[in-house]
């Protein structure tokens, strides 16, 4: 065994002297929201403090989503995700069900999640927003009669580099 191990075992502490331990930033909303059409809607924001120019931002989200379609057999949804730093767009999911077929006659519910991680740049130390926003784009939809997110929750990890 080395001694870093060592130190390790008997310290009870993972991180190393002199090193700051990761801080969580974390948000979940459980109430639903509806979505219009063709609107960009904000659905969670998350505040977070960076206090060093060498720590990093590691974010990941997930959002729940309820779609009820018509009694039309016919259905097609083109929504996207987006995780935005303050007014700087990070990461983008779009999430498509295009000519899909149903019973006729019948209401459709889907029940969907959608994730978005990734690592934002080196900050300058401050306080920073995350904000995590949803679209239904109108082009492409048909026959969706109601459109809301669920649960939805925005963690943050900031970490030294």
């Amino acid at each position: 065994m080395s001694l870093y191990f060592e130190w390790i075992k008997s310290s009870g502490s993972y991180v190393p002297y002199g090193c700051k331990e990761p801080r969580l930033y974390f948000d979940q909303i459980k109430e639903p929201l509806h979505v219009p059409l063709d609107s960009l809607v904000e659905i969670l924001m998350l505040e977070v403090t960076i206090d060093s120019a060498k720590e990093r931002v590691w974010l990941d989200s997930k959002v729940n989503l309820k779609m009820e379609t018509g009694i039309s057999s016919e259905y097609s949804i083109l929504c996207e995700f987006s995780l935005w730093r303050n007014s700087t767009l990070l990461a983008t999911e779009k999430f498509a069900l295009t000519n899909q077929i149903g019973k006729e006659g019948k209401v459709k519910t889907l029940m969907i999640s959608v994730g978005i991680s990734c690592t934002d740049d080196l900050l300058p130390p401050g306080n920073y927003t995350y904000t995590l926003k949803v679209r239904r784009l109108e082009d492409v939809e048909e026959n969706v009669s109601n459109f809301e997110v669920k649960d939805r929750g925005l963690n943050a990890v900031v970490f030294l580099q």
